[in-house]
This record gives structure tokens, C-alpha cells and sequence, in this order.
């Protein structure tokens, strides 16, 4: 039920089409360190030699992974403050009220309960494309 409110939002598609920019982007980060790498590693090792491809494949794994973990960590304080943030939904409309005058439902367009909603929702998704991406991002380091 909730994946097929996804599906006629158009929220599924948008976080297909994310991970897929997210996927492009690790591609050619790779390809182009990889290629650079080989490249300063030549004149040592030898250019386009085996040494010099296992010493980028080791290099460009391990920045990768690191990269993916940095990510993870990032979408875990996110989801955090998330969490935060929809605990605490009543005091902060109330302050925005008080303080500003504010009735964010009515002022801005929406609620406060409704963009805590959103932002859980939304870091949860973040959390766990982040999660599988630094996972698959150490699979792919042990095995070089």
C-alpha cells in the first residue's frame, strides 16, 4: 500500500531516478580517478601494467568506499535531526507562532506536522540508498 502511494505521487520514480544520477556519479568518479591514477602510476609500475591496475582498482575502491561511508554517516545525523524534529512537531509550531506569528499551515502552505512528515520519510529513504550504496561500495573494495 505505501509503495503504490509512492508510485502515484511520482515519489518512486524521482528516488529511482536519484539513485540512478547517484549510480552515474560513482561511475565516472571512478573511471576518471581510475584513469588518472593508471596514468601517474605509469612511469614506476609500467603503463597499462597489471601492477598498475591493481594498485588504481585498490586505490579507487578504498576512496569509494570511504566516500559512501562518509554519505552513510551524513544520512545517519540527517535522519537523526529527522527524528528530532517530528518528535518535537508541537514545540516548534508553537514557537513559530509565538515568537514570529507564524501559522506555518496557513502562512507558508504547510504544516509543520506534514513537513516532519515528509522529512522522515524522505531521510529514511536517504539513509537506506545510503546504506546499500556503501555496502555494495565495500563489497566491491574487499574484493580488490
Amino acid at each position: 500500500a505505501k509503495l503504490d502511494a509512492m508510485g502515484a505521487n511520482g515519489e518512486l520514480y524521482v528516488f529511482v531516478v536519484l539513485m540512478a544520477i547517484l549510480a552515474l556519479a560513482t561511475i565516472v568518479q571512478t573511471v576518471v580517478s581510475f584513469g588518472l591514477f593508471v596514468t601517474a602510476l605509469g612511469p614506476r609500475h609500467g603503463f597499462l601494467s597489471p601492477t598498475s591496475f591493481q594498485l588504481a582498482a585498490m586505490h579507487d575502491a578504498t576512496v569509494t568506499a570511504a566516500l559512501h561511508t562518509v554519505l552513510a554517516v551524513v544520512s545517519a545525523i540527517g535522519f537523526y535531526l529527522a527524528s528530532i524534529f517530528k518528535r518535537k512537531q508541537n514545540l516548534i509550531d508553537r514557537f513559530l507562532q509565538d515568537a514570529f506569528r507564524i501559522n506555518a499551515a496557513n502562512d507558508v502552505g504547510i504544516g509543520v506536522a506534514d513537513t516532519a512528515q515528509r522529512l522522515m520519510s524522505w531521510s529514511k529513504r536517504l539513509l537506506a540508498s545510503t546504506l546499500l550504496s556503501m555496502l555494495v561500495s565495500f563489497f566491491f573494495w574487499h574484493q580488490s
